[in-house]
């Protein structure tokens, strides 16, 4: 329970012990008098934001009506989906704030069971800033989507799949797994965003995942930095060819490093980089830049 709402519930009980200490005017006095201090504590309480919330619902053989689903077909559905949500989520914190997630930023919780077919709740547990409740919305719609257009065709795949981290996309290969392999279905909601993947669909989106060949090199490049900031985590490199390279740090840059490399911008240097190409079936080599240091 949040610090408001702990708050406001012993209002609500003072509130009652008034109406009924109305004849003690001692008893009454000491009541309005603790009212007074809740009422104060309360509008001091941080703000509160909204926690970001997805529910699988699945169908088919792990499911037994509307008496449980199968404890282990849980485990192997909704450790990789939490995994893709963290992952994403770890990635656009670094791009929107220039920070590292912490663990309590993107960890979700089990809130509930709904019945219909067999659901499973996710919840954000209160985040403390309007930010960490955006991310974690809007990475939960990215992943989500991502299923979809996996499950729909090598077109809409091709789209998706640069919006998000090509971390990703290991922890997506298994839960298409899980769910191939059970023969489940599975309906995703989040927000007003309303996903369903039929089990035949799975497995057609787990052998489209399963075809994207990843290729990861370390390179050195010369020509000038063109500048980065500690807030947005990117940066902009000039090759000596004027090519424009635009990317990401690395997990392992430092702010200190960020601020260091400020000093040489606009100046010739060697960049360090991590290319990470991703290849959707029928889709075109998408790569990502990671700059890890400047020599």
């Amino acid at each position: 329970m949040s610090q408001k709402s702990f708050i406001q519930r012993q209002i609500a009980e003072l509130d009652q012990l008034l109406t009924r200490a109305s004849g003690s005017p001692i008893m009454g006095a000491n009541l309005r008098s603790r009212r007074e201090e809740l009422a104060k504590d309360l509008e001091d309480a941080p703000a509160e934001f909204a926690s970001a919330r997805a529910v699988l619902y699945f169908t088919g053989r792990p499911v037994f009506g509307s008496f449980g689903i199968d404890a282990q077909f849980t485990t192997k559905a909704i450790d990789p989906f939490v995994a893709m949500a963290r992952t994403e989520f770890a990635a656009e914190e670094i791009v929107m704030t220039g920070r590292r997630a912490r663990f309590e930023d993107s960890r979700l919780m089990i809130t509930g069971l709904p019945r219909g077919s067999f659901g499973i709740e996710l919840t954000q547990p209160d985040p403390e800033t309007f930010f960490s409740s955006q991310i974690c919305t809007s990475s939960l719609s990215r992943v989500i989507s991502l299923i979809e257009a996996a499950a729909k065709s090598d077109e809409a795949f091709d789209a998706e799949v640069g919006k998000v981290t090509p971390k990703v996309l290991p922890h997506l290969k298994v839960f298409l797994k899980a769910i191939a392999d059970e023969r489940a279905g599975v309906r995703l909601v989040a927000g007003d965003l309303e996903v369903v993947v039929e089990n035949e669909k799975a497995y057609e989106a787990f052998e489209r995942v399963s075809q994207v060949e990843e290729a990861a090199e370390e390179i050195t490049v010369d020509g000038f930095f063109r500048g980065g900031t500690i807030d947005s985590g990117r940066f902009d490199f000039l090759t000596k060819t004027n090519e424009q390279i635009s990317g990401t740090f690395g997990e392992d840059v430092t702010e200190e490093q960020i601020t260091k490399m400020d000093h040489q911008t606009n100046q010739p240097c060697v960049g360090i980089f991590r290319i990470v190409t991703i290849t959707p079936p029928g889709g075109k080599p998408r790569k990502r830049y990671v700059l890890l240091g400047l020599k």
